[in-house]
């Protein structure tokens, strides 16, 4: 049973008062735990999008120099990679093996089977108004 902590950043891109575009950027931890934890890490990388499904927690802490911090993160029930960035790299690594069949009595010459990768689609979703930025969260 472990735990898994990694930050999201999200970044809402607006029109300041005098036109001008801005960008705001936030950061959020995230804890995933008991047996979640595993394959939340071995699937993830950074830049990948997410979305989490989860509470969000708040504590407080006294820093070193006496001041009062406080903290909020996302305490994650599920976790689902959007896109993600190095399957492709796993697919082709799994189609490049060789397979070897066992030896038979009298050699036969067979064709090798056509690698089938799979295709992957991917859709763009353009911010909303109404999103508040959870559109590019990014690891």
């Amino acid at each position: 049973m472990g735990v898994y902590h990694f930050q999201v950043l999200s970044t809402r891109k607006y029109l300041d008062n005098t036109g001008r575009r801005r960008e705001s950027i936030c950061s959020v931890g995230v804890k995933i735990h008991d047996n979640a934890a595993e394959p939340a890490a071995a699937a993830l990388a950074k830049g990948d999008v997410v979305m989490i499904e989860g509470e969000l927690q708040n504590y407080s802490f006294q820093r070193p120099d006496g001041s009062k911090s406080y903290v909020v993160e996302i305490l994650a029930h599920r976790i689902q990679p959007l896109n993600v960035t190095h399957l492709p790299q796993k697919v082709e690594r799994a189609a490049s093996r060789e397979i070897k069949a066992p030896p038979e009595a009298t050699p036969v010459e067979k064709q090798p089977e056509p690698i089938i990768k799979p295709k992957i689609e991917y859709q763009v979703v353009e911010p909303t108004d109404f999103d508040f930025g959870f559109q590019t969260l990014r690891l």
